[in-house]
C-alpha cells in the first residue's frame, strides 16, 4: 500500500511538472505587448527563470529585471526592486491565456500582437460597459443610491460605479466593480459587487462576512 500511495505521489508531480513547463514552453523568449494608462508595456519570460520588463510612455521609459517561477497557468514575479510594483505598474500575478496571450488581475491583456491586444480590450470594455449597465438598473444598486443621496449631506455627492479588478475565490475568477463616491471631500466605498462571466451572475459581497449575495443571474 505504501508503495502503491509513492507510486501515484509521483505520478501526480510528473504531471505537475509537465504543465508547467508546457507552459513554460508556451511563453519562451517572446516578447509580449499590452497598452493602458496611456503607457505601452513589455514582459519577457527568458528560459533561464528570469523576466525583463519595461515601459514606454506615461509611466515613464525604463526597465526592469527579476526572476520568475510558474504554477499551472500563474506566473509570479520577484523583482529585483519594487518601486514598479509598488505603484502596480509591473504586475506580479500574471495568467498565462494562451500561447499568445497573458493577462493580468486588472483584465489587461499582452500578446504577440497588437491586433490580438485590441480584440481582447475592446472584449473586456464591453463586458464592463455591460455590467455597470445592469448593475446601474437592479432595485437593490437604485435603492441603495437612493438612501446614499437621502443620508449623505455631501452637496457634491457623485456616485458611481467603478471596475476595479479580478478576484479570485476558490479557484472561480469573478469580476469586481464597485458603488464609490468621486467627490473630492467624500471619496468613498459604499458596495462593492463581484461578477463571475459564466455563467453570468452578479453578487453583493459582504465585507464583514465573507459572503456573496445573489443579485442578479443571466437567463
Amino acid at each position: 500500500m505504501k508503495h502503491l500511495l509513492i507510486f501515484y505521489f509521483l505520478v501526480f508531480l510528473t504531471a505537475c511538472k509537465s504543465k508547467d513547463e508546457s507552459n513554460s514552453h508556451a511563453i519562451a523568449e517572446k516578447e509580449l505587448l499590452g497598452f493602458w494608462a496611456d503607457t505601452a508595456f513589455t514582459y519577457k519570460f527568458n528560459k533561464d527563470g528570469t523576466f525583463v520588463f519595461k515601459s514606454k510612455g506615461h509611466y515613464g521609459n525604463s526597465s526592469e529585471y527579476g526572476i520568475y517561477t510558474i504554477l499551472d497557468d500563474l506566473i509570479l514575479l520577484v523583482p529585483n526592486t519594487d518601486w514598479k510594483a509598488f505603484d502596480g505598474v509591473l504586475k506580479t500575478k500574471l495568467k498565462i491565456m494562451s500561447s499568445s496571450c497573458i493577462r493580468d488581475f486588472n483584465d489587461h491583456y499582452y500578446c504577440l500582437a497588437n491586433d490580438l491586444v485590441n480584440y481582447y480590450s475592446d472584449q473586456v470594455n464591453d463586458f464592463q460597459e455591460k455590467t455597470i449597465d445592469i448593475l446601474t438598473e437592479l432595485p437593490d444598486v437604485v435603492s441603495l443610491k437612493r438612501d446614499i443621496f437621502k443620508y449623505d449631506t455631501d452637496k457634491e455627492t457623485n456616485i458611481v460605479i467603478a471596475y476595479v479588478g479580478i478576484t479570485v475565490i476558490e479557484k472561480n475568477e469573478f469580476h469586481s466593480f464597485i458603488l464609490k463616491n468621486t467627490s473630492m471631500l467624500n471619496n468613498r466605498t459604499y458596495s462593492s459587487f463581484l461578477v463571475k462571466k459564466n455563467p453570468f451572475e452578479i453578487y453583493q459581497y459582504n465585507l464583514k462576512g465573507n459572503s456573496l449575495r445573489l443579485l442578479y443571474k443571466a437567463d
